[in-house]
């Protein structure tokens, strides 16, 4: 029978209880489900009209056409649309890349207008935040003739991924996509945001589709990011 000193009876022990834990990376892994999450025609998500009620469909069909449009025009919503589209001065032409996405405090609605301000009305997104901040991730995508969507975000400590697909419009038309990520009150810290696209769905390669090329997904999606929080 082999004999083991008490110095290898240890070692043995701290071995059998390092495996039974899961791996640190794995324990400290934060995934954000998409349904608390507030988008714009993304699947999974919360519709981010609900946040300006006056512009949801159920409420538009009460009103006469010509109010209908108006209430539209007007919209928040429709406005940060409208920044993002082809017709827009900031659409990235050739050579050109999108903006990077941002950070920004308080509540969804309060995000909203502060998305407004950053991409209608051109002002900085804040990049410094306190512990006391509720802080939200944006995420958009300029019009193209794709759909992106986001499939998961992911935080481990202070790295986050926001992880998404490109779908093809089986029609020709060009959208916009946006959503808002909550993160709630995060500690102090710099967190670094990144970007990252996901292969191709098989499926649509199948169907003739073609993967598009970085270049292309650096100009139409936006870029990656940081922001830091201090303590209040």
């Amino acid at each position: 029978m082999k004999c083991f000193s008490v110095a290898t009876w240890f070692l043995v022990l701290l071995s059998v209880t390092a495996a039974a834990e899961p791996p640190k990376e794995q324990a400290d892994t934060l995934t954000i489900p998409l349904d608390q999450m507030w988008a714009f025609d993304m699947p999974g998500t919360e519709d981010i009209r609900e946040l300006e009620p006056a512009i949801l469909r159920k409420n538009l069909q009460k009103l006469p056409t010509a109010e209908q449009f108006k209430l539209l025009r007007k919209a928040i919503i429709s406005k940060i649309a409208e920044s993002l589209s082809t017709e827009a001065p900031s659409w990235p032409r050739e050579g050109g890349k999108a903006e990077k996405g941002f950070a920004a405090s308080g509540s969804s609605v309060e995000v909203v207008h502060r998305a407004f301000a950053a991409l209608v009305d051109g002002d900085a997104p804040r990049a410094t935040f306190s512990t006391d901040d509720r802080i939200h991730l944006f995420f958009f995508s300029h019009s193209f003739e794709s759909y992106v969507y986001i499939r998961q975000v992911v935080q481990r400590g202070n790295a986050i991924e926001i992880r998404y697909s490109v779908v093809p419009h089986t029609e020709r038309h060009v959208t916009p996509n946006f959503a808002i990520i909550p993160l709630g009150n995060l500690p102090a810290g710099k967190y670094d945001v990144t970007i990252i696209p996901l292969p191709l769905d098989q499926k649509y390669k199948q169907a003739g589709f073609k993967p598009m090329s970085e270049d292309w997904l650096r100009r139409m999606v936006c870029g990656s990011f940081s922001f830091d929080v201090e303590r209040r």
